[in-house]
């Protein structure tokens, strides 16, 4: 799964604990994008940067590890090529 993808993951699993948090991911993931946007496996900084945010640590990663979002995000991707799902906070009640 691209970095993109697994940025869109974390904040819609962040956004499960509240839309604020989302928003919060959301705007964290652009700002902090040189940082975590070539690593090969960025799921460690993502988990760290929602936790520093304010995100339950057992609740994101229970969300990470289910696999619903990341199934409804890579869906996403492949049959609506143009949508933006880090602005997407509704993919998560999909």
């Amino acid at each position: 799964i691209p970095a993109a993808a697994q940025g869109a993951v974390a904040a819609h699993c962040a956004g499960q604990q509240g839309p604020a948090l989302f928003w919060q991911m959301h705007a964290a993931l652009f700002e902090r994008q040189r940082q975590w946007g070539q690593l090969p496996d960025p799921s460690a900084f993502l988990e760290k940067l929602a936790l520093e945010l304010g995100a339950d640590k057992a609740t994101y990663q229970a969300c990470v590890a289910a696999g619903e979002v990341r199934a409804r995000v890579e869906n996403a991707l492949v049959n609506e090529p143009g949508i933006d799902v880090f602005s997407k906070c509704t993919l998560q009640n999909q």
